[in-house]
Formats: structure tokens, C-alpha cells, sequence
């Protein structure tokens, strides 16, 4: 027995040190070709949706104001940009959260290097696309349409590129609550075409 135990255990050493960073928990090559604002996670290849995040920061919905961000090396994947609101009640089939949080317009502009439009969007934020798990408690909300038009949060970064992203938000009257919001980027998973 002890002879199988002192066999077997070189083996599954080699095996365990073969695991990459990646599936270990560890920094993924993705991790480290970003460059600029915010932190940027890889959740792994095993992930079916949203494996990458780039939380951008928090944005305030109660006061008048602009934010831009800079990003380059973002992974070649289909990325939405949006933000995400916690602490909501539990969605429901009747849940109509566009119209009683966060009143504001936003207007968001995305950039490239070259100073071409990737993303151009203006949209009271009740009229963006609120998604969440039914009696969960979090929505992403982003601007849904076709992607390279005006009015999508939807994009593909170009490999090498740097971006530069505008963020204004101007509250709107009527708001029931304003709730904390933050600027994310997400996209690729195993599940996302």
C-alpha cells in the first residue's frame, strides 16, 4: 500500500503543478494586457457568461456631472456597457424598476484612439434594458439595439486599441430612490457567441 500511496503521489504533483494560473484562481493573460481605469477581473474559461468585468466605479444618478475613463487591452469578446444597481426590492413579473429609480438621461460616448465613435447612446435611463434573476435583488441595466448604432451599449474591441469613455448623467425629477450604481463593463463567457 505504502508503495502505490509513494507512486501515486509524484504523479499527482506533476499533475497539480501542470494546472495553469488561470484555472488556479491565479492572474489570467487577460488580466494583464488591461490598461487603465477600473479593475478589471477574469472570472476563467469555465465561465458561461461575463467573464470579464471591469468595474468602471461608482456614478451618482442625484447630481449633474461628466466622467471619462481611458481602457486598452481589453480582451476580443462581445462587451456591454451598463450599470449595475444593488440593493433593489426582489424582481417580480411586475416590477417596474426603469421608471422609479435612478431618473436621469444619460448620454454615453466611446471612443477610439483614431477619435472614431464606438458607442454614441442618449436614453432617459428608464428607457435602457433593466435584466436581473426573478427575486434577485441586483439588475444590470444597459441600452439595448444594434451594435455600431447609435443607441447600443454593445461593442468588440479591436485588439490593441484604446479607448476613451464619456459618462454624463443628469438627474431627472420623480426619482421613488436613488440607489448606488456602478459603471461596468462585461462580456465574453463560454455560453456568449
Amino acid at each position: 500500500m505504502r508503495g502505490l500511496v509513494l507512486g501515486v503521489l509524484p504523479a499527482l504533483l506533476i499533475f497539480c503543478v501542470g494546472c495553469s494560473k488561470e484555472e488556479a484562481g491565479g492572474v489570467s493573460a487577460a488580466s494583464e494586457a488591461y490598461r487603465g481605469e477600473g479593475a478589471f477581473t477574469d472570472r476563467g474559461p469555465k465561465a458561461a457568461a461575463n467573464r470579464y468585468v471591469l468595474k468602471l466605479g461608482d456614478v451618482d444618478f442625484s447630481e449633474k456631472k461628466e466622467r471619462v475613463f481611458r481602457m486598452a487591452g481589453l480582451p476580443q469578446v462581445r462587451f456591454w456597457l451598463g450599470f449595475s444597481l444593488q440593493g433593489l426590492p426582489p424582481l417580480s413579473v411586475d416590477s417596474t424598476d426603469g421608471s422609479n429609480y435612478n431618473r436621469a438621461k444619460i448620454h454615453v460616448l466611446m471612443e477610439d484612439s483614431e477619435g472614431r465613435e464606438v458607442l454614441n447612446g442618449k436614453a432617459p435611463f428608464s428607457k435602457w434594458t433593466w435584466s436581473g434573476s426573478m427575486g434577485g435583488t441586483s439588475r444590470f441595466v444597459y441600452l439595448r439595439g444594434d451594435p455600431g448604432q447609435g443607441g447600443c451599449s454593445e461593442f468588440t474591441p479591436v485588439e490593441g486599441e484604446e479607448y476613451l469613455l464619456t459618462i454624463k448623467a443628469e438627474p431627472l425629477q420623480g426619482s421613488v430612490s436613488v440607489v448606488p450604481a456602478s459603471l461596468e463593463v462585461r462580456g465574453g463567457g463560454r455560453k456568449v457567441p
